[in-house]
């Protein structure tokens, strides 16, 4: 291995360490901001970080309590704000993986690279969890609408996104980095497969065999796309 190469491998690992704890930390901070702005939390930093390695995270928001109280929207709102600062990450991502002053940083192309697939497994996570409960849940619960309000526009949005990603942004990173045989290719774009696993299942055991049903239609997505 080459010192570039070795280079491009040890920011590969930290990229993708420093990415998950910035998506995930974002996404527990919407939720928590939005709960501390309608009066629910005493500081939006106020969640559960659980272990070191952020499992279980959560926002630590009384959901039921805030729906009790007859304040639906509020609880749709906070629970919605998660997968949508999810969202404008990828897309900020997105964006700045297409400035040249980016390109030509590989640690800065490197980290901005796997936050945007972070947050892109977040969100293709989260199809499943709109028939199941989490923060969509809340959402459609809050509101009191079908769930096929956001399935339908969050299938097209999370199509739109793996087509955009693996179609032009591993491509990018081919391009820009020293990975050139098949066999690290294969390397390269089965690490975003396996994050999609590991959003899927981890911390979530106890509702896998809800997930079942809905696992078939993703991996046909995820398949289409390689």
């Amino acid at each position: 291995m080459t010192p570039r190469a070795l280079k491009i491998a040890l920011f590969t690992v930290l990229s993708i360490i420093l990415s998950y704890y910035v998506a995930v930390l974002m996404h527990e901070y919407a939720h928590a901001t939005t709960a501390y702005l309608f009066g629910y939390k005493s500081s939006p930093f106020d969640i559960k970080y659980g272990s070191w390695y952020l499992v279980p995270v959560s926002e630590a928001v009384d959901y039921a309590s805030i729906l009790a109280s007859g304040h639906g929207v509020h609880e749709a709102l906070i629970g919605i704000s998660g997968i949508t600062v999810t969202l404008i990450l990828f897309l900020t991502s997105l964006f700045l993986l297409s400035r040249k002053c980016i390109q030509e940083r590989s640690f800065l192309l490197s980290f901005f690279f796997w936050l945007a697939d972070i947050n892109l497994m977040e969100m293709f996570s989260y199809l499943n969890r709109t028939f199941i409960m989490g923060d969509i849940g809340e959402f459609i619960q809050g509101f009191n609408i079908s769930p096929f309000f956001i399935f339908i526009p969050g299938t097209i949005i999370v199509c739109w996104a793996l087509y955009r990603f693996y179609k032009y942004e591993i491509i990018k990173m081919f391009q820009t980095l020293p990975v050139r045989t098949i066999f690290m290719r294969r390397i390269f774009c089965g690490l975003p497969f396996g994050l999609c696993l590991y959003l899927l299942f981890i911390g979530k055991r106890q509702l896998i065999g809800k997930y079942f049903p809905i696992l078939p239609i993703q991996f046909h997505y995820l398949l289409f796309f390689l």
